[in-house]
């Protein structure tokens, strides 16, 4: 099968930039609604919408954002926005898209089936006016919470979160990262009020197999304020988060399906996830 372009192809995209360019809005949708793509993009990646706007065509850059495909404001209602969306690709990440929803979907009843289940965090920003070429983050990065607040400040509770960085290393966490410190006084109590409990957590094989027990970033090297020195497991009253994570490197090998190896993580994480979700929330109005 050839590589080559079929020239009629070519020459017709051609024409579809340059009705861009010129602003013949009906001619162009009329292409639009026969097949052509929406998102057309130039060998410099400008698409049809980018060339519009960037040669002073406000009628033609909105009518192509009145179409149902991306960059279209129509994609983003048909996947559940309420807002516009702060990328116009903010939810593509096509390398990962079916993956995520393949691992939101097998996590079953680890998550509660809340309206925005996930969150996602792409490599790159807007460059094209900006003097600083560098990625804006280096990692691609998911959560998923049952509470729906997903920022470790916001104390919305235990998350499952993995990332792939720019180096190729995959993490796979499941706890409370750096909880505000209201949530944190109240995770502490529950270790003392539920010592049993919290002892099943440390003692389960995949928690310890898997993840080597909690993680101890930060933990601090006297009882916080509040918390006698003879209270049950003060080695974890003193940790500052409450999770567990692991680390493997993708460069050498990618693994053939990656979702499930992630959902798997998940699952091993559940019981440090499942005990923390007895801690009643404290979310500010």
């Amino acid at each position: 099968m050839s590589d080559v372009p079929d020239p009629d192809l070519v020459e017709l995209a051609h024409q579809m930039f340059d009705l861009a360019r010129n602003g013949e809005t009906e001619l162009l949708t009329a292409y639009v609604q026969e097949g052509v793509p929406v998102d057309l993009t130039d060998s410099a990646g400008n698409t049809l919408l980018m060339l519009a706007a960037y040669h002073g065509h406000a009628d033609t850059a909105y009518r192509i954002l009145q179409q149902p495909d991306y960059p279209g404001w129509g994609y983003m209602n048909a996947r559940g926005a309420t807002t516009i969306w702060e990328r116009w690709d903010g939810i593509r990440t096509d390398a990962f898209r079916s993956n995520r929803i393949g691992i939101g979907r097998g996590l079953g009843g680890m998550v509660a089936q809340t309206g925005d289940s996930y969150m996602t965090s792409d490599y790159l920003h807007d460059m094209r006016f900006s003097h600083d070429k560098s990625p804006y983050k280096t990692h691609f990065s998911a959560s998923l919470t049952a509470s729906g607040l997903k920022k470790p400040s916001s104390g919305g509770g235990p998350a499952y979160y993995f990332h792939i960085d720019a180096d190729g290393q995959l993490l796979i966490a499941g706890g409370e990262y750096m909880p505000p410190s209201d949530r944190l006084r109240a995770i502490r109590q529950r270790v003392i009020e539920d010592a049993a409990g919290f002892s099943k957590v440390l003692r389960n094989k995949s928690i310890k197999d898997n993840y080597g027990g909690l993680q101890e970033e930060g933990k601090l090297t006297r009882p916080p304020k509040g918390f006698d020195a003879d209270s049950p497991h003060l080695e974890y009253i003193k940790l500052k988060n409450f999770i567990v994570w692991k680390e493997s490197s993708l460069k050498k090998k990618i693994p053939a399906d990656i979702g499930k190896e992630v959902l798997a993580g998940f699952k091993d994480a559940y019981p440090l996830v499942s005990w923390l979700r007895q801690v009643p929330l404290i979310i500010a109005e």
